[in-house]
């Protein structure tokens, strides 16, 4: 693991507060020296905010802090199992290294020739705007931490809300497209399907919210049970045929069952604005 970087806590407190306190007293700081005091603020916290978020993204917090954040992982795909059905598991080394490249590209701004040479001043400017100075204050003093600390993790926190958005998103996505996703992976097809069906239901931005609700038992008032039983049977690997041996019903009923389930789930997280 890289050393934590070493961070001048003296220099981040003055520019903190010059910065918070001209944001209230709008004659205290034009415009343009403001936006001056918070790109010298970011330049000073940049390579602790960095190593924050790469590797072990929860080295920031304490034991107790990182296993919460573990565990709502593990909530949030039970959340999107559908009563009792597969959970959808992921490489979770992978899926962060994704989901910070994807975050770089959303919200930062680098040299493509030098992928490691990036700024996510967007992001800290935005955490900064959000979080009050009394709330700093409150903070540092509770707790006896320093001001780039208690930044660092404010930022940490940001990052975290986007993982579990990406997550949603994920999972849902596989929920959804199962049978269509085992289509395009035994197919020619060079398109990118995944991109198109995120674009086509828009599942990035719906699936948004930080509160984890348990959708399952939601939807499960909403399935009939032979709907149950027909996503139940396709998330445990079976095919339209074998579904319709095993229910007794036709493969065209099955692929109409799986359709208006899925249906079903789609719009209940469209209208809930997941």
């Amino acid at each position: 693991m890289m050393k934590k970087p070493f961070v001048d806590d003296a220099k981040v407190e003055a520019l903190l507060y010059k910065y918070k306190l001209g944001q209230k007293d709008k004659n205290q700081l034009n415009k343009q020296h403001q936006n001056e005091i918070l790109i010298e603020l970011y330049y000073l916290m940049e390579p602790l905010l960095k190593w924050s978020i790469t590797g072990d993204i929860t080295k920031v917090y304490s034991k107790k802090i990182r296993n919460q954040k573990f565990s709502t992982l593990i909530e949030i795909q039970k959340s999107l199992s559908i009563n009792n059905y597969k959970c959808y598991a992921f490489d979770i080394t992978s899926a962060f290294e994704k989901y910070l490249n994807d975050y770089i590209q959303l919200y930062g701004y680098g040299d493509g020739s030098h992928p490691y040479e990036y700024s996510l001043i967007y992001p800290f400017w935005e955490m900064l705007n959000g979080t009050s100075l009394d709330k700093i204050e409150k903070s540092v003093m509770k707790y006896n931490n320093q001001y780039s600390y208690y930044l660092t993790i404010r930022f940490c926190d940001q990052y975290w809300s986007y993982i579990y958005k990406c997550v949603r998103r994920d999972l849902t996505m596989r929920v959804l497209s199962i049978d269509m996703i085992r289509h395009k992976c035994n197919s020619d097809d060079s398109t990118n399907y995944f991109d198109k069906f995120q674009y086509k239901y828009n599942m990035f931005t719906l699936i948004n919210k930080d509160e984890l609700d348990n959708i399952s038992s939601i939807i499960e008032e909403k399935l009939t049970d032979r709907e149950h039983q027909v996503l139940k049977l396709f998330t445990e690997g079976y095919s339209h045929k074998e579904i319709a041996d095993i229910l007794h019903i036709t493969s065209a009923n099955s692929r109409q069952i799986k359709k208006r389930a899925s249906n079903k789930i789609k719009g209940y997280l469209q209208q809930n604005e997941y």
